[in-house]
């Protein structure tokens, strides 16, 4: 899913949750900052969103874009260590939060139409989901969205 559509559900739940100050910030990271080990893992990312802004689509969408901590199981897992370490950096901030947030991440990104790998590293099955990734609309949709919210 696009950046957008991580931020507007990270923010509609957080309003939900009455999230604030570093609770808020830890819900982002899981989120939406989720997304930066795009430039360890795959250096075509930044040509996708070239190709994005320039064409309307995303011509490397087929290629694994992400790390395990994007995946179900392993992300989930270092999800739940992130967040029992957060928590004990920063007790005013709940333990669940990081992970419930990068579940909330690792979903959206499920639906789209590129490899997945749910139970890795206990399994190598791969699925694809049904989204195809970085249409216009989708875009657009978003970024309306995220407007409606932050005004």
């Amino acid at each position: 899913m696009l950046i957008t559509s991580h931020l507007v559900v990270t923010l509609l739940a957080a309003k939900g949750l009455a999230l604030e100050g570093p609770e808020l910030l830890v819900a982002l990271a899981g989120g939406v900052a989720l997304d930066a080990d795009h430039l360890f893992t795959n250096i075509k990312w930044a040509s996708d969103i070239k190709n994005l802004l320039r064409e309307g689509r995303i011509t490397h969408g087929e290629i694994k874009q992400h790390s395990w901590i994007q995946e179900l199981v392993s992300g989930l897992i270092s999800g739940a260590i992130i967040g029992f370490l957060i928590s004990l950096v920063f007790p005013q901030v709940h333990w669940w939060i990081f992970p419930l947030f990068q579940a909330t991440h690792i979903f959206l990104d499920s639906l789209m139409k590129y490899e997945h790998q749910p139970f890795v590293p206990f399994s190598r099955w791969r699925y694809r989901g049904f989204v195809y990734p970085g249409s216009r609309t989708e875009w657009l949709i978003s970024s309306l969205i995220l407007i409606a919210v932050v005004t």
